[in-house]
C-alpha cells in the first residue's frame, strides 16, 4: 500500500529543515517567513522546469537562461540551499538502455549468468 504524505506537511518539513540550516548558519537577521518560503520554493521548482525546457530546445546562450540561472542562485542563497554539482538524474529511458546493454552485452548477444559471474 502506498501512502502519500500531505503536501502541506512536506512543505512544513522543508521549512523546518530551512530553519535548522538558518540556525546553524548563525545569521542574525533575514529569516524567511513560512508563506514567503513556500512562494520562493515554488519559484525554484518552476525555474528548474523552465530551464530544462530551454536546454532541451538548445537555447543555452543568451535569452532567458542566464537570468534564470542568476535568479536560481539568489533564491537558493536566500533559502540556504547548497549548490550541488552532481550531474542530472538519468531518465527512465536511459535506465532501460543501460539495463539492456548489461543484459545483452556489447555484441548484442545475451550474456549468460555464468559469464557475468567472472
Amino acid at each position: 500500500m502506498v501512502t502519500r504524505k500531505h503536501p502541506f506537511n512536506q512543505r512544513q518539513a522543508s521549512y523546518f529543515s530551512y530553519l535548522r540550516r538558518y540556525k546553524d548558519s548563525e545569521a542574525m537577521e533575514g529569516r524567511v517567513r513560512f508563506d514567503d518560503f513556500i512562494r520562493h520554493e515554488q519559484r525554484i521548482v518552476e525555474n528548474e522546469f523552465f530551464m530544462a525546457g530551454l536546454r532541451d530546445q538548445g537555447k543555452t546562450r543568451g535569452g532567458a537562461l542566464p537570468g534564470l540561472i542568476k535568479k536560481q542562485k539568489d533564491l537558493r542563497a536566500l533559502l540556504l540551499i547548497e549548490e550541488d554539482d552532481k550531474p542530472p538524474a538519468r531518465t527512465f529511458g536511459e535506465h532501460v538502455k543501460l539495463a539492456k546493454e548489461e543484459w545483452q552485452g556489447p555484441t548484442g548477444a545475451r550474456v549468460q549468468d555464468d559469464e557475468m559471474a567472472i
